[in-house]
């Protein structure tokens, strides 16, 4: 895991604002990250003092691959100036939580 960089803490923080404030996200530190989970389900997990597998990445669980996922890994780009895509990220990964397809283990 890599220490993270001082613009990802920043963006990172932002980021975890946001997702906080989705309805039914609870949240709990994880290896030197923030775990975000839909219920039971874990969907993301935001940087806070460590990260893999780059010193600015954040980490987006998707239950199944679909065409909205295959859609967005291929339109994926994320400006430093505009946190909107990963927000969008984290949308699709909160939703996916979801999914009532999901298998039950």
């Amino acid at each position: 895991m890599f220490k993270v960089s001082d613009e990802m803490r920043l963006w990172a923080t932002r980021l975890a604002e946001e997702v906080a404030s989705w309805p039914n996200v609870t949240s709990r530190p994880m290896f030197g990250m923030i775990a975000f989970y839909r219920a039971k389900t874990v969907f993301a997990a935001l940087p806070v003092t460590r990260t893999f597998p780059t010193r600015n990445s954040i980490v987006f669980k998707f239950n199944r691959d679909t065409a909205e996922t295959r859609k967005a890994r291929e339109a994926l780009a994320v400006s430093e100036e505009d946190i909107t895509p990963a927000i969008s990220w984290l949308d699709l990964a909160y939703r996916s939580a979801a999914s009532p397809s999901r298998r039950r283990r």
